[in-house]
């Protein structure tokens, strides 16, 4: 019951991770009108507004990647907490688009830190044996957080009909996930394995810190790589762009938006049968079969563009990704990357590869238009099937199954 309590409390951080990321696209339609923006004739405002909170992700990332190994998880936790607030509470109160873009940012910088300290913290608190299954439980809550975002925006939409004040709302709730994930961050102890590995005498301790580096560029090198494939499998294009992607596919407005709903839903599903997997099959069978199931659905989806499918064959494809990615990439490649180094530099080793996953978050969100408009409707999903393929192969050849063995 206490490792169950404390894991919860971490993956809050990951509950706020896809509060935060998703609550903005209920909002745009109300906040950039308050704010006098016409998203036709300043479109780079508008889509920086849009993406300011991915840019605080890799800001959190890299301007923190040494807070979890030099004061602890748990100060990581508490501080990606106070960010959240800052955000959430900056956002609904902000006077002009500047500073909303500030406090988005905050908020993003937040994300970048629990997207590290909480798997983070999970994996350390974990027996080998529950270690996948707990770790898994982080991304699970990241795709709760993004439904709480959706249901909690339809709720204000329907409840508050001042337009000038309902899109505040939307952005002031997460300030109330955002104190109690504060609050419980001083009710869980720190990570064991933290605590011991700062127990060693000062000398001993600047020695080991000193070679703890030392033969790991290998493992830093996949675990970068990892975290780059999980973003450039494509699902986040099929995510952030699906309304466009059903549209061009025939469906209508009311199509599209129930769809979505479908979409979101396969989502959650393949994330609960993750996490029942990935201690019985492992992260290598599991990391090889998305990328290879990825690869068929992403050319499949490129096919119903290029010979005229639509309909049926492009929601049916575009569901196969969702359900590939959720059951494998989604919460394996946080359970992979958790395990790949040492205790001493666990945290900062992770940072580096979270920051890579976010820098790969942001160009696949950034040129997903452009590769769109220069091959042809299909021409992106073609491109993803090419990149999963590829990275079968290399990931073949240099994963290796890292499930219930103990944490060095």
């Amino acid at each position: 019951m206490k490792l169950a309590f404390l894991c919860l409390v971490a993956a809050l951080g990951g509950l706020l991770f896809g509060f935060d990321t998703v609550v903005i696209s209920g909002a745009k339609p109300f906040y950039e009108p308050a704010f006098g923006i016409d998203p036709a004739l300043d479109s780079w405002t508008s889509g920086f507004a849009m993406s300011s909170a991915v840019v605080g992700c890799i800001v959190g990332a890299i301007g923190f990647m040494r807070l979890p190994d030099r004061f602890g998880r748990r100060a990581a936790l508490a501080a990606s907490a106070l960010f959240f607030l800052a955000g959430a509470a900056g956002t609904a109160l902000a006077g002009s688009i500047w500073s909303f873009i500030v406090y988005r940012v905050l908020g993003g910088v937040g994300i970048g830190i629990a997207s590290n300290a909480s798997p983070l913290y999970i994996a350390e608190v974990s027996p080998p044996e529950k270690r996948g299954a707990l770790v898994s439980v982080n991304q699970l809550a990241i795709v709760l957080g993004i439904i709480l975002a959706q249901f909690s925006n339809w709720v204000v939409f329907k409840t508050v009909s001042d337009v000038s004040l309902n899109w505040r709302v939307m952005f002031g709730v997460g300030a109330v996930p955002s104190i109690a994930f504060l609050v419980l961050c001083f009710a869980i102890p720190e990570s064991p394995m933290w605590l011991a590995s700062r127990g060693t005498a000062k000398t001993a301790a600047c020695r080991a810190a000193a070679g703890a580096w030392k033969g790991l560029g290998g493992a830093i090198a996949l675990g970068v790589f990892i975290a780059v494939y999980q973003q450039w499998s494509g699902i986040n294009a099929v995510l952030y762009y699906a309304s466009d992607i059903l549209s061009k596919a025939g469906f209508d407005l009311d199509g599209a938006i129930v769809n979505q709903i479908g979409i979101g839903a396969a989502n959650l599903s393949g994330t609960v049968v993750a996490i029942f997997l990935v201690d019985r099959v492992g992260r290598r069978r599991l990391l090889l079969a998305g990328a290879a199931a990825l690869a068929v659905f992403h050319a499949l989806l490129g096919c119903s563009y290029r010979f005229g499918f639509g309909g049926f064959w492009t929601l049916a494809a575009l569901i196969g990704v969702v359900i590939s990615f959720a059951t494998t990439l989604g919460p394996v490649v946080w359970v992979v990357v958790s395990e790949l180094f040492p205790t001493r530099v666990r945290g900062t080793a992770m940072s580096i590869c979270i920051a890579a996953l976010w820098i790969g978050c942001y160009s696949v969100t950034l040129s997903f238009p452009p590769i769109s408009a220069a091959l042809g409707a299909g021409g992106c999903f073609e491109v993803y099937a090419v990149v999963s393929l590829v990275s079968f192969f290399i990931l073949r050849r240099f994963v290796k199954e890292t499930g219930g063995t103990a944490l060095a």
